[in-house]
């Protein structure tokens, strides 16, 4: 084992080294367009989510307005036909009939309003939000006392320098 390397060994073994220099360099690019692509498409779904939230949400509250003022309607229907019903003029055949459309409708109104509020979750997890209900009551229970203190600790006023 010789005591001096000469130098001319050492850049030899470095010249012959660039095409492995090369190839790390092209799969180190490989891999950064992998990346890419893979950040555009988990981008791209995410736009779809929020947009397909969002356009649900949309619908559903369209749905239970309509609904509601379907509502509206059969309830004054219902009334008119009471009154009906009172003057001697129909049955109460049609009056139990319309107490029953006033009803469906209210079910299907009451139904759009869940489906409304499950729509609005889902857009809010969609555009980023979202929680654990048993960590986050948890959470609260524990951070209450963290809370109170930053709260206390803003509220204070904070001295300033001596007036000079």
């Amino acid at each position: 084992m010789p005591l001096y390397m000469p130098p001319t060994c050492g850049a030899a073994i470095v010249l012959f080294d660039f095409a492995r220099i090369d190839a790390e360099i092209a799969a180190t690019r490989g891999r950064n367009s992998e990346a890419l692509a893979a950040y555009k498409l988990a981008v791209l779904r995410a736009s779809e989510d929020v947009e397909n939230a969002i356009s649900a949400l949309v619908r559903r509250e369209e749905q239970a307005r309509t609904l509601a003022k379907g509502e509206q309607a059969l309830g004054r229907a219902r009334a008119a036909s009471v009154a009906a019903y009172e003057g001697g003029a129909v049955s109460l055949i049609e009056v139990l009939d319309a107490d029953i459309r006033l009803l469906a409708t209210r079910d299907a109104r009451a139904l759009a309003r869940m489906e409304s509020a499950r729509a609005a979750v889902a857009s809010f997890k969609a555009l980023g939000g979202g929680w654990n209900t048993s960590a986050s009551v948890e959470g609260a229970t524990d951070r209450s006392g963290e809370i109170a203190s930053h709260a206390e600790s803003r509220a204070r006023p904070v001295a300033r320098g001596s007036a000079g």
